[in-house]
């Protein structure tokens, strides 16, 4: 099982898009989970200002935070086998945000990746499939204090698979973190446990397509994506953010 993980961190900016960190900036990451591309390219603009960058993240990679000023942006996507219609997003004031780009890039008339993706889909035509080509979705994450219980949840991009499971095993047992279709998420989970033990498993089975371990920090918010399948077993990306300090008392 691969497994790529994230910790909320600081990227350098070009300053009429993206200022200094502190209050009133929006803050989001960029996750390629893109099957079928070594590498995604990552154009955003803001659309009030004109002013752009680019992003080259690897497959199953997360870029570092990016703090933003408030504003629509712009973004389009370059895959191996080609460029996606823009699409745009609003960030708000101290909000935090994941972009997952995610979809099959080389999808269609490749053999070895359709009969894949027919092979864990049940049969079904290309049609089908074809429903499979690369997208995008915005999450809202939300860490809260230190000494808050810490959230999980875990989000289905995994081209070729039916719905999948989430539990986290620990010392007191599995707790189910919840069930979701292609391009679903589940949960969220809460608990005060400080780590824990992850597995994934297709709806209504007991065969287990990937497992990690977790550190839970208190407040943190975790999103556990599933990003495909390699040797049978699901790859794991995790983007988790850290807390502020404890509430006051």
């Amino acid at each position: 099982m691969i497994r790529r993980f994230g910790l909320a961190g600081l990227a350098l900016c070009l300053p009429a898009l993206m200022g200094a960190s502190g209050s009133g900036m929006g803050h989001l990451r960029v996750i390629n989970l893109v099957d079928g591309a070594p590498q995604i390219s990552v154009e955003m603009c803001a659309e009030n200002s004109g002013e752009c960058r680019s992003l080259d993240i690897p497959a199953d990679g997360l870029t570092e935070t990016l703090d933003l000023a408030p504003a629509v942006y712009r973004f389009s996507v370059t895959h191996a086998d080609g460029t996606t219609e823009p699409f745009s997003y609003g960030i708000a004031p101290d909000h935090e945000y994941g972009l997952a780009i995610y979809g099959l890039s080389s999808a269609k008339d490749k053999s070895t990746l359709f009969a894949r993706a027919k092979r864990f889909l049940g049969g079904l035509e290309v049609r089908a499939v074809n429903g499979f080509r690369v997208s995008h979705r915005m999450v809202t994450m939300a860490p809260g204090k230190a000494d808050e219980p810490a959230s999980l949840r875990m989000a289905n991009f995994s081209v070729g698979t039916v719905a999948l499971q989430a539990g986290m095993e620990t010392g007191e047992g599995t707790r189910a973190i919840g069930t979701a279709a292609y391009a679903g998420i589940s949960g969220p989970l809460r608990t005060t446990d400080a780590s824990g033990a992850i597995d994934v498993k297709p709806d209504g089975s007991d065969l287990v397509v990937a497992e990690t371990p977790l550190e839970l920090p208190g407040g943190s918010s975790t999103m556990i994506y599933a990003s495909g399948m390699t040797d049978g077993e699901v790859r794991l990306v995790i983007d988790q953010r850290v807390a502020d300090k404890a509430s006051p008392n």
